[in-house]
């Protein structure tokens, strides 16, 4: 009888757990960037450390950026990378294998709210990904996306209503675009298609790595991240990456 109980109280514990509960504050920075203030004209940078950040496969985050974003998120691990995944630097000597870099690849929801998806990417101490709440999307960047070598431990915060300004997209590197869905299409989706499996591969330049360096992987991963939370809700399909060639 003792066993039964231990067994019934086990199970019950086990149906009631609570994810990890995480909070990571970021210190606003007073130093501005003249780089991106010719393009973005409202953002703010934050010094984040992540360095005691022990993150799991899923976990309540609550996300503070100095004293004006109080983010109540749950996240829950996105690795896209294949179980054969890959990563290669190709020089003048030859092809060399990367170890696999320590960025964790998160999706999950705002206030617990279906139409706020979010997407984040956490390495070397900076988060790059986006929030959504309401109308509003928040973009998140690494300070190097626009600086090279300056400040590489930075994060920037955007706050935009629907889109980014168009200067953002041209140059070396892209983001994607119009990440956000309208509720209307999202009552319009048939959720019983199949979901459809798309593999890829993704290649970088040398112009690529002078830029972010050993952060090239993570960047292009964090990037893939976002972008299938388009594939994801808009397409039904399901991406995951095999190799990057560096």
């Amino acid at each position: 009888m003792k066993s039964l109980i231990f067994i019934i109280v086990l199970h019950f514990s086990f149906l009631f757990s609570v994810a990890q509960e995480l909070k990571i504050e970021g210190k606003t920075t007073a130093r501005h960037n003249s780089i991106i203030d010719n393009i973005i004209p409202t953002y703010q940078i934050y010094e984040i450390d992540l360095s005691n950040v022990k993150f799991q496969e899923e976990f309540d985050l609550n996300l503070v950026l100095g004293d004006e974003f109080d983010f109540k998120l749950r996240l829950k691990e996105n690795d896209l990378r294949s179980k054969s995944y890959k990563s290669s630097l190709i020089s003048s000597q030859g092809r060399f294998e990367q170890l696999n870099g320590k960025a964790k690849f998160y999706k999950g929801l705002l206030d617990g709210n279906p139409e706020n998806r979010v997407r984040l990417t956490f390495y070397n101490n900076v988060i790059s990904g986006f929030i959504m709440k309401g109308e509003k999307v928040y973009r998140i960047f690494p300070l190097d996306k626009w600086t090279k070598g300056y400040n590489i431990d930075r994060t920037v915060l955007i706050c935009e209503e629907k889109y980014l300004p168009e200067e953002i997209h041209s140059g070396d590197d892209f983001i994607i675009g119009e990440l956000k869905t309208s509720v209307e299409k999202l009552k319009s989706v048939n959720y019983n298609i199949p979901v459809f499996n798309l593999s890829f591969a993704a290649v970088a330049d040398y112009e690529w790595y002078q830029k972010y360096q050993s952060n090239s992987e993570s960047t292009i991963l964090s990037i893939i991240n976002d972008a299938d939370d388009l594939f994801e809700f808009e397409c039904n399909i399901k991406i995951s990456i095999e190799n990057i060639d560096i």
